[in-house]
């Protein structure tokens, strides 16, 4: 799972046109990092971040993905609920978002 963990957030951190030869992997989230914190753009960065894993990830299904705006620390909040194919528990991944860090807890 831990595995997958990693997999996950590389993909989230990397930037459409980065990979050399795959020009179509990656979200391309940290456009959206360096805008004003609204509730709009947190529902941008949940998509972007479900259509990822979607379409890059095979060994995970996605349940839910959370994204909460925290106005006052300049940062997002998110949550993924999904499990691995082939296990049969679900898996929680929380990690906060900003324009000058992105923690993975």
């Amino acid at each position: 799972v831990e595995a997958v963990k990693r997999s996950v957030r590389n993909l989230i951190l990397t930037n459409r046109f980065e990979r050399p030869f795959h020009p179509e992997i990656g979200s391309s989230i940290r456009n959206i990092l360096f805008e004003n914190i609204t509730p709009l753009n947190a529902i941008l960065l949940q998509d972007r971040i479900q259509e990822v894993i979607e379409n890059f990830e095979p060994r995970v299904v996605v349940n839910q993905v959370i994204v909460e705006d925290r106005i006052d620390n300049n940062e997002y909040k998110v949550q993924i609920i999904f499990y691995v194919k082939g296990l049969i528990f679900h898996s929680f991944y929380d990690f906060l978002l900003s324009s000058y860090n992105a923690c993975f807890v």
